[in-house]
């Protein structure tokens, strides 16, 4: 099963439907996607210049590094949870 385009008098209609209140956040999440597009795709030769950029760091600075970024990813995922919440 293919699925059908999708008109832009489609997208503009859901865009109406919009609480004029959310239309910043609207504007930045079509912005960020459509400055996405434009950006060059990473190859992988640039993406692996990075394999190993760690190892050279001492194993106690390592483990604080991964503690701190595992940190981070509960509070963003559990502030993403705390903004659909709002939603439902």
């Amino acid at each position: 099963m293919t699925s059908k385009p999708i008109d832009q008098n489609q997208i503009i209609a859901e865009i109406n439907l919009i609480p004029e209140d959310k239309h910043k956040e609207l504007y930045e999440l079509i912005h960020q996607f459509r400055m996405g597009l434009d950006r060059p795709q990473h190859n992988q030769n640039e993406i692996m210049q990075f394999a190993g950029s760690w190892s050279n760091m001492p194993e106690e600075d390592f483990n604080d590094f991964c503690e701190e970024i595992e940190q981070r990813r509960q509070a963003t995922s559990s502030r993403r949870f705390d903004d659909e919440t709002l939603f439902t």
